[in-house]
């Protein structure tokens, strides 16, 4: 039975003396030492590593299951702290076979992907990958290395699509590796060695506002909205539902508009005159106008005021 394990966040590193890891790299690099290593190479631990080189001379067809299965008995016994989830290969070449290894960090839920060659030099490269969100108006991201958040920093404004956001990562940070953009996640196919990387996409929450708009009273009530941005709106309404239809026709490119009411309970008294037996049906109901504003609108005021019909 597998014992709970609690993942270090240091190690030394095989980069040189004095170099550490930290974080997930720290399960990276045994992984790599593991499958790099032949059984029997190490005199002090001889049933330490990986036989997966022994078939590199049968037929592709032979030597790929049990390539396989010599990497998922390796780590399972080697690597109490993952559980391997998934191993594919492609054949780059005639001479290089490369396997995909995908595992989940028992105590942390985390899911990583390594490539791994048998054949030819191996440089540790491995992929992080974040889920695009659905039904997002916009996109943004974070991108921190080392503990450090990356520049350029995403604009305030977003990314309308995952293709834009796409595009921007691939131009800006091309140093880092080779983007790949799927059906439903950007993936970064890392070649360099960094002690943490994280890479996440999430929806751009749009600025959020709430006006009290007056009460009308009657069908003689006219009221006006003034809305400020590079130009100037006015609208004359006599009903909440007219005020909703002009923003929503008219006004749908500055954000998401819509109403919400509460009930105010307008009785006062004291402490006094509270009993068992008092009540009051002095209730009115407040309406607000709420606005969900998208961010790439930088200046925008908004009033609303009772006029003379």
């Amino acid at each position: 039975m597998r014992s709970e394990f609690i993942s270090p966040l240091l190690g030394l590193s095989t980069k040189g003396p004095g170099t550490l890891v930290d974080g997930i790299n720290t399960i990276r690099q045994c992984i790599y030492l593991i499958l790099t290593t032949s059984k029997r190479s190490d005199p002090f631990r001889p049933q330490f590593g990986c036989d997966a080189k022994n078939y590199l001379d049968l037929p592709v067809v032979e030597a790929v299951p049990k390539m396989k299965n010599a990497i998922l008995e390796s780590l399972t016994i080697w690597e109490n702290r993952i559980s391997v989830q998934r191993i594919t290969h492609v054949i780059r070449d005639f001479s290089k076979l490369e396997f995909s290894i995908t595992y989940c960090v028992n105590d942390l839920s985390i899911v990583d992907t390594i490539v791994f060659s048998l054949s030819g030099k191996n440089s540790l490269t491995y992929i992080i990958y974040s889920i695009i969100p659905e039904n997002a108006d916009r996109l943004t991201f974070e991108l921190e290395i080392d503990g450090k958040i990356t520049s350029p920093v995403p604009s305030a404004s977003g990314f309308s699509s995952s293709t834009e956001l796409f595009t921007y990562l691939k131009e800006s940070f091309y140093y880092l590796g080779q983007w790949h953009l799927l059906s439903d996640r950007i993936l970064l196919h890392i070649s360099e060695y960094h002690a943490d990387i994280r890479f996440s996409i999430s929806p751009l929450l749009k600025k959020v506002f709430k006006i009290k708009l007056p009460e009308i009273s009657d069908s003689n009530t006219v009221l006006q909205i003034s809305i400020k941005t590079e130009h100037e709106y006015n609208y004359r309404f006599s009903t909440y539902s007219a005020l909703l239809n002009w923003l929503n026709n008219t006004m749908h490119d500055l954000g998401t508009w819509l109403l919400e009411s509460a009930e105010i309970n307008t009785a006062s008294f004291s402490d006094k005159e509270f009993s068992e037996e008092f009540s009051t049906n002095e209730v009115q109901v407040q309406t607000y106008l709420v606005g969900a504003i998208n961010f790439d609108i930088e200046n925008i005021e908004i009033q609303v005021t009772e006029i003379n019909a």
